[in-house]
């Protein structure tokens, strides 16, 4: 049995809409193979979207520890400890996770969103703009410069 397998099924539930049946391929695929460090980061997800963000934390850890270059685990723990109200931390997850991948326009466009919300408008929208550079049809970014130009 491929833990991958049910990774990626989990993957397109989850597309899908199907969030508890995407759970459940990541629950197996852990299962299958306890040392998958995108089957955490992906379950990580999953639980982050349902609001178990501590839970959403241990997964992102145990990822990382894992494969200490999972930046999509540093994103992904960067997002729960944003919501969780650790925001210096955060900061850090971001800044590991962009280090580590330079080319993703989604941490550079969620650190603007801690960097926003901790009042600094101007360095915000700087990390927007480097999302949008990196990628030109990211909405999200759009949207959060909007925000603060509004």
């Amino acid at each position: 049995r491929d833990s991958n397998a049910y990774t990626n099924k989990g993957n397109i539930l989850k597309d899908l809409g199907h969030k508890q049946e995407a759970l459940e391929c990541y629950d197996k695929a852990v299962e299958l193979n306890p040392r998958d460090s995108k089957a955490y980061t992906s379950k990580g997800n999953i639980l982050s979207d349902f609001g178990n963000k501590q839970e959403a934390l241990e997964c992102y850890d145990k990822a990382i520890e894992l494969d200490p270059k999972n930046w999509y685990a540093y994103n992904g723990k960067a997002n729960a400890l944003f919501h969780l109200g650790n925001k210096q931390d955060a900061l850090e997850c971001y800044d590991k996770a962009i280090e580590l991948n330079p080319k993703f326009p989604v941490a550079y466009s969620n650190k603007g969103n801690v960097v926003s919300d901790l009042g600094n408008k101007q360095e915000a929208l700087a990390y927007y703009d480097k999302a949008l550079e990196l990628e030109s049809r990211y909405s999200q970014a759009y949207t959060n410069k909007g925000n603060i130009l509004k």
